[in-house]
């Protein structure tokens, strides 16, 4: 009862706090998923644009090459210039073709999409050329062209629009949650340990009758259950946003993905977001309670994200590529990276799942544990 008590009064002190909306609210549901799928958006809309545009060549070599080129009405041809890369550089060329002594060497600058776009573009056109010229040669000694073709080359995607969608959410969403986890409310575990005792509001609190373990519980719940409300929030919104807007990002080669989850995976979606709540708020609690005052927790608290998510990006590469270490379901917090990104992908290794769950389940219980062990040290609480 008492436990239940300083839960709701730690609740109702944190949505006195205007920053509490924003951070367990406003930048879950709007803004991180505006900054990402906005990035995505402004990339898909550039490559369309440099597919648009005309590209401007600067040319060097034999003539037949060039009437091909010409064919084509998007490519504007400018004088030869010995300075081609400074030309690149300050766009005053998309790119550069030089044939000479049988070499072909395409001058551009992969940083821009208009430049790419025009490598790949003058690397399709010369790869038809030299086909044409194969086939005059074998056709000139009397050899039937066919006779260099072993197969015509055809590719035929078998990945479902489901494992297609599943794929592209598998690579945001656990990395979003893990990041909105850890650090969406860092202030709130900063303010509640650290804060208190630099207030000196925490003492009263220990003096009532309410036992050490029940003020300590009693807190690290509210605080959980708001970050528990956050990774909600943002997974809810980050799925509807794949569902429904995925014509506004996806890239070419994309089109036609979608995501549909089952009922096994959201279970654990959910359940790997309530641990990863509980989990990350009992070790922020724990730091927070430690530090002295209010600046040094945020500065502890501060390098929490780097630990976790610097890890977390080596994890997402490597599922990118399809193969998740083993020994990163054993490790609390980073673990949950795993058990997101198989769901999603309808991957899930039950037995890896449980000890992931499990790691996390102990640490949740040795950080209560040791706050609690905190909150008896009188040396510790005040100290400031």
């Amino acid at each position: 009862m008492k436990t239940q008590l300083i839960f709701l009064k730690e609740l109702k002190d944190a949505f006195r706090d205007k920053r509490t909306i924003i951070m367990t609210i406003v930048i879950p549901t709007l803004l991180i998923p505006l900054m990402l799928f906005g990035q995505f958006f402004i990339q898909k809309t550039e490559i369309e644009r440099a597919q648009e545009q005309v590209v401007k060549l600067i040319y060097s070599g034999p003539a037949d090459i060039k009437e091909l080129l010409v064919v084509d009405k998007k490519i504007v041809f400018l004088p030869f210039s010995d300075e081609i890369g400074k030309k690149i550089e300050e766009k005053d060329a998309d790119a550069a073709l030089v044939i000479q002594d049988g070499k072909a060497v395409i001058h551009y600058d992969p940083t821009k999409p208009t430049s790419a776009y025009a490598s790949q573009k003058l690397k399709n056109y010369l790869l038809i050329y030299s086909e044409k010229v194969i086939e005059a040669r074998l056709q000139n000694i009397g050899l039937d062209p066919n006779i260099i073709k072993v197969f015509d080359i055809k590719e035929e995607s078998v990945a479902s629009p489901s494992k297609m969608g599943a794929f592209f959410a598998a690579m945001l969403i656990p990395i979003m949650i893990l990041s909105i986890g850890i650090s969406g409310n860092m202030y709130l575990f900063s303010d509640i340990g650290a804060g208190e005792k630099e207030r000196g509001t925490l003492e009263p609190l220990l003096a009532t009758p309410a036992k050490r373990q029940e003020i300590a519980t009693g807190k690290w719940l509210a605080v959980s259950s708001l970050s528990f409300f956050s990774i909600v929030l943002m997974l809810v919104v980050m799925l509807l946003t794949i569902n429904y807007g995925q014509p506004l990002f996806l890239m070419p080669g994309q089109e036609g993905a979608s995501l549909k989850l089952e009922p096994i995976a959201l279970i654990i979606l959910t359940l790997g977001g309530l641990l990863l709540a509980l989990s990350g708020g009992a070790l922020q609690f724990t730091i927070s309670i430690w530090a002295r005052n209010i600046r040094e927790a945020q500065l502890y608290l501060g390098y929490l994200p780097m630990v976790v998510i610097l890890p977390v990006v080596f994890l997402n590469i490597m599922g990118i590529m399809g193969n998740i270490p083993n020994w990163s379901y054993y490790i609390p917090l980073i673990n949950l990276y795993p058990i997101i990104y198989t769901a999603i992908m309808n991957e899930m290794v039950f037995s890896k799942i449980l000890i992931a769950l499990s790691t996390n389940t102990l640490l949740t219980i040795l950080g209560i544990m040791l706050v609690t062990r905190i909150l008896n040290r009188e040396e510790v609480i005040l100290r400031t």
